[in-house]
């Protein structure tokens, strides 16, 4: 991973959230696991205050965008973890790097429930990944 990007991303964003309604912040996806190209973009995922209505959720991924994209230098794509399904969260949380926390324990404790609910989750996909694949195999697919 280039550590310099992260100190970059991280920097702009514990500057620029304190006081927008963020819990916490993850950059995740190919620059934070280190398999970015030049092109790559920046993907950023944020758990927003649960009292934003939809229009300022809206505006909340505009504002995280726009707080982290000039040190960024390349184009960001934000989600809200609490609008995202489980597989996408568990895969932000196994790339996850921190780049903001508003509230530590309250952090701590969502990565703690959807790691849990993400292994058994994954438990019945493999299963039923695994059914499908027999059943194509033996052509009744």
């Amino acid at each position: 991973m280039d550590t310099s990007f992260l100190e970059r991303v991280r920097s702009a964003a514990l500057a620029g959230m304190p006081g927008e309604p963020v819990v916490f912040a993850y950059l995740f996806g190919s620059r934070a696991t280190g398999g970015a190209r030049v092109d790559s973009d920046a993907d950023i995922a944020v758990l927003p205050a649960s009292w934003l209505s939809a229009e300022q959720r809206g505006a909340l991924r505009n504002r995280v965008a726009e707080i982290v994209e000039p040190a960024a230098r390349t184009e960001v794509d934000v989600v809200l973890l609490d609008e995202t399904p489980l597989p996408l969260r568990g895969r932000i949380l196994s790339q996850r790097q921190v780049l903001y926390s508003a509230d530590e324990p309250l952090r701590v404790r969502w990565e703690s429930l959807t790691g849990r609910m993400y292994a058994d989750s994954r438990i019945k996909l493999d299963l039923l990944d695994q059914d499908l694949l027999i059943e194509t195999a033996a052509g009744r697919r």
